[in-house]
């Protein structure tokens, strides 16, 4: 009997893709959930809800609701959401500033 052949190199294998798309999914409703609530009205709780997820799994893939906002090493960058959320944020209340700056800059 052969054995399979290899995945593609390019590709990653099921269960990274599986988790790239969990990642994604939490990232994509809290942005939807802050935009919609504020960043300080949103929780964890409604972000999982949102995401179809549990609670465990987001602080699985992230340890803070600040780690689902900021920019990590981990090669999937929040910043085209982001900046258009801020933009959008902005344009509503140029007073305000920029809406991520103590998230984002610490």
């Amino acid at each position: 009997m052969t054995a399979p052949p290899p995945p593609h190199p390019l590709r990653p294998g099921l269960r990274e893709r599986k988790k790239i798309k969990t990642r994604r999914a939490i990232r994509t409703a809290a942005y939807a959930l802050i935009e919609e609530r504020g960043y300080d009205a949103t929780t964890i709780e409604q972000i999982a809800d949102r995401a179809e997820v549990s609670p465990s799994t987001v602080f699985r893939y992230f340890p803070t609701k600040e780690g689902i906002v900021v920019k990590t090493t981990s090669g999937i960058s929040p910043t085209a959401p982001w900046t258009s959320w801020s933009t959008a944020c902005r344009a509503e209340r140029p007073e305000a500033g920029d809406p991520g700056h103590g998230i984002l800059t610490g």
